[in-house]
């Protein structure tokens, strides 16, 4: 078409350049302004989905496929399928006269899709009050509560196939964003296509001046659940198949493109009238995901297994070597009686039209700010007792960008060259670090900055603070190939750079900073400040990366409590994993270059000592500023794994490389650190750790570059292997600098009274491995291992201390009962179950710096002090070990 318009000298009749505008929102409001008894209530289902370029595949994935290639092509030939989905994403917004000598112009326009699912409750306890654009006067003392529950889906899909295939079939699959020009009466490809909106954003509200909020995802034993996605560029084939692939996600940039994933709850009780009423949220699950370029592979029908023979490529590369888009996701649970925390962030000069802004948005244009317009008054001197509770809510962001799921299908290559026949590539990928509010109130400013994307905090003046249940999970993935079957021929992962802290989540429409640009996303015509927010991004230099926040506290006193709970964060970059055999041939080669990685963590507070920022917290806090309470915290697991270039199979035959990655040439080595702290600030015990020899408080660190990994055998005396792994190496330096302080810290802290601080059963391992080969049977064939520089400082802290502030007869007690630390670290190891024909060369060049360290610190001033644990620290350099002697 462009073509033909091109070359007849005139613009067309219908105007290809026109946008694409997608919105989907949905709202529920109750409101309530009785005083005695008062009740809002908001209970239902919202689902929001929208779909562009769709071939039997809803946006959800629960489409059925669509058979095709079904009619025999030419006799004695294959048949062949091509499917071309091209979603546009040009820049232009107008129609231009091409008979102009030397126009240039787009034949695609930009393409937005918005979802806004909004359930609010609120009860105000003032039987004058108004809504939808009435004015809301001072709430009154009242005995008002407030409901908010469901469930939230909020979906978008661009580009997305579901096909089943007979036999045999030859497919070529194209989908890719497209932003194609005229120049001079000449079509070509444009430069600018990366002019593509996504975002789903979901609210739950209970909010009651003068009692008790509570927002409930399910009822009984049903949890409810917010889900948030976008995808561009998904794929499911079905069928023994010859699949030809172009995923093209290229021209997708950081300032043109958005994709944005948010889920949000808040209960939020203001306590007025000092009734003790208490905001809870419970059985909530959030996910907020972004997929991009994603196949799946089914076998045929109903058979158990299948074949696919793949080759193309999986690309996402910006323009000029700039960030592709950088995904705004996060999670956001608050109970609270004096902030509304990440709900709607309250930094900056912009804090009371943001909320006025959301408060327009559902129609209550005069609703009071948490902790700010509206604060909870004093009794006799002091705040009412109020306390807050999150049960049973998990929290998950998965970050997927070019992956290959077969499943029980077996996938072969058609090496090409001599090398690979199928790539996957990937330039500059940007993260998002962290969310950065204040939580403010009239009485205490309690300054959390950033925030985690994944943050469920329990918050109140006085009273008890607790959670209960909570597990979190961060997945961030480049270049994924996985089966349980057979994979054979060869295969080529290459990725440019990462960087984890590529920008900053900021409320919408945040002034801008010195080098720092803004990226707004458009969220749909009813989300707040005029369809932007509830979010924004600052892209600029690297932030601290956070990823989850568990926090329980009190500001004046009474007890805070967080028991069973989970953290995970995962990072990977070139992945190729099977249960099966791999096999790359003699003219296949599985090639994996990583190039840098970046904001894996923060930096260093130098005067602490250990990480500025812990990239996953988990604390009880007791009487921030004052007050008498006790620190609970128990039965708590925390993980962080980082992995790059990874070959792991049943059996493994042919060539392998591994090339890379840079660490810490950037911004500096980062700090990779999770943080467990029970703190109490007035005469309350304090408990930290597992509660019984059968439990623990558990934190893994794991970070490792470049793994070959078998059940079974490596290589075979027919068929030797040629394995290389070459860790990165920067000119005149060391090429892998990793943190100088503990990767995981457990704290249990007692202040200013005679309350004992107690840390039993805390257990605590850290791990960092480059060039590794691990093989359960024999292994035959080369191996070169290269180091090009590791310096790292890493390992664990466990403190229990019990300070007294007072003078007399006061006794508090330190004690760390029955733990453990693991800290170890090697450079260039092979571990075999026997060792066949073959050389081996282990090589660390550029400089070898390792520090592995364990400390246990308790510490008493008016009590005793006592240490029982086990301490175990290793570090090693070109080791080769047997089990079979």
């Amino acid at each position: 078409m462009t073509a033909a318009f091109a070359a007849s000298g005139a613009a067309p009749l219908v105007p290809l350049q026109a946008e694409t505008r997608l919105d989907a929102p949905n709202l529920a409001v109750a409101l309530s302004a009785g005083v005695v008894p008062g009740f809002a209530g908001s209970s239902l289902d919202q689902r929001g989905v929208n779909a562009v370029n769709v071939i039997g595949q809803a946006p959800n994935g629960d489409g059925p496929p669509v058979l095709l290639g079904a009619v025999p092509g030419v006799i004695g030939g294959p048949r062949t399928v091509e499917i071309n989905t091209l979603l546009s994403a040009g820049a232009s917004p107008r129609i231009a006269d091409l008979s102009v000598p030397g126009a240039v112009e787009a034949f695609s326009g930009r393409t937005s899709l918005t979802v806004g699912n909004t359930n609010v409750a609120i009860s105000t306890g003032d039987p004058t009050a108004a809504g939808a654009n009435g004015y809301l006067p001072p709430f009154a003392q009242g005995n008002g509560t407030a409901l908010a529950g469901g469930s939230q889906t909020a979906l978008n899909s661009g580009n997305a196939v579901a096909v089943a295939f007979t036999p045999g079939t030859v497919v070529a699959l194209n989908q890719l964003p497209v932003g194609l020009v005229a120049n001079g009466g000449v079509a070509q490809s444009g430069q600018q296509q990366g002019f593509l909106n996504m975002s789903a954003v979901n609210t739950l509200l209970a909010y009651a001046g003068t009692g008790a909020a509570t927002v409930v995802g399910g009822s009984g034993a049903d949890a409810g659940a917010q889900i948030a996605g976008n995808r561009f560029n998904t794929a499911l084939v079905a069928g023994d198949v010859d699949l030809v692939l172009a995923q093209k996600a290229d021209g997708l940039n950081a300032t043109d493109t958005t994709f944005q994933a948010a889920n949000r709850a808040l209960a939020f009780g203001g306590n007025l009238g000092g009734l003790g009423l208490d905001p809870t949220v419970r059985a909530l699950g959030q996910v907020a995901s972004v997929a991009v370029n994603q196949l799946a592979l089914r076998p045929d029908g109903n058979a158990v297994a299948g074949n696919a023979q793949l080759s193309g490529q999986q690309s996402m590369v910006a323009a000029a070597g700039g960030n592709t888009v950088i995904p705004l996701v996060t999670n956001q649970i608050g109970a609270s009686t004096i902030t509304a925390g990440g709900f709607v962030p309250d930094s900056g000069v912009l804090a009371n039209s943001r909320w006025e802004s959301f408060a327009d948005s559902i129609g209550v244009a005069s609703l009071p700010q948490p902790g700010v317009t509206l604060p909870a008054q004093m009794i006799n001197g002091a705040p009412p007792a109020s306390d807050v509770a999150i049960d049973r809510v998990g929290q998950a962001i998965d970050l997927s960008f070019n992956a290959i799921d077969a499943g029980s299908v077996a996938i072969r290559s058609a090496p090409t060259g001599g090398s690979v026949g199928f790539s996957q590539a990937s330039g500059t990928v940007g993260l998002a670090a962290a969310l950065y509010p204040s939580l403010t109130s009239a009485a205490q400013t309690l300054y959390f900055s950033p925030q985690a994307l994944n943050s469920a905090i329990a918050s109140t003046q006085a009273g008890q603070a607790s959670i209960n249940a909570a597990a979190q999970a961060y997945r961030a993935t480049v270049n994924t190939i996985q089966s349980q079957s057979a994979i054979s021929g060869g295969f080529a992962q290459s990725q440019q750079r990462m960087d984890f802290g590529a920008a900053h989540i900021v409320g919408s429409q945040e002034p801008g900073l010195g080098g720092y640009t803004r990226v707004d996303p458009y969220a749909g015509p009813t989300a707040e400040a005029a369809g932007a927010g509830p979010y924004s991004l600052l892209v600029g230099p690297s932030a601290s990366l956070y990823t989850n926040n568990i926090r329980a506290l009190t500001a004046l006193g009474g007890n805070a409590e967080v028991r069973a709970t989970q953290q995970q964060t995962t990072g990977a970059v070139n992945l190729l994993a099977t249960t099966g055999a791999v096999d790359t041939g003699s003219a296949g080669i599985i090639s994996q270059v990583a190039g840098a990685i970046d904001g894996f963590g923060s930096s260093l507070d130098i005067q602490r000592g250990y990480s500025a920022v812990p990239m996953q917290t988990v604390q009880a806090a007791s009487g921030l500023s004052s007050g008498s309470g006790t620190a609970t915290l128990t039965d708590y697991r925390q993980d962080i794994n980082l992995v790059a270039n990874a070959v792991s199979s049943g059996t493994l035959s042919g060539t392998v490389r591994q090339a890379g990655p840079v660490m810490g040439a950037g911004a500096g080595p980062m700090e990779t650190t999770n943080l467990a702290s029970a703190f109490a600030n007035g005469r309350g015990a304090v408990t930290l750790g597992g509660t019984s020899d059968q439990s623990a408080g558990l934190q893994q660190v794991s970070l490792t570059i470049n793994r070959i990994d078998a059940a079974g055998a490596i290589g075979a005396a027919a068929a030797p292997v040629a394995l290389q792994q070459a860790s990165g190496s920067a000119p005149g330096s060391i090429g892998t600098r990793l943190g100088q302080g503990p990767a995981n810290i457990a704290e249990a802290t007692a202040l200013g009274g005679s309350g004992d601080a107690t840390a039993r059963n805390v257990m605590q391992g850290v791990s960092v491995t480059l060039n590794t080969v691990t093989a359960g049977g024999t292994m035959v064939g080369n191996l070169n291992q290269l180091s090009g520089g590791l310096a790292s400082g890493t390992g664990n802290l466990a403190v229990a201390t019990a300070i007294s502030c007072c003078q007399g007869p006061v006794s508090a007690n330190a004690t760390l009962a029955n733990g453990r630390q693991v800290s170890g670290q090697s450079l260039n190891s092979l571990s075999v179950g026997a060792l066949g024909a073959g050389t081996l060369n282990q090589v660390a060049a550029a400089g070898t710096d390792l520090l592995s360290a364990n400390r246990l610190l308790a510490q008493a001033n008016a009590g005793a002090a006592r240490i029982t644990a086990t301490q175990v620290a290793m570090g090693s350099v070109n080791v080769v070990t047997s089990s079979l002697r």
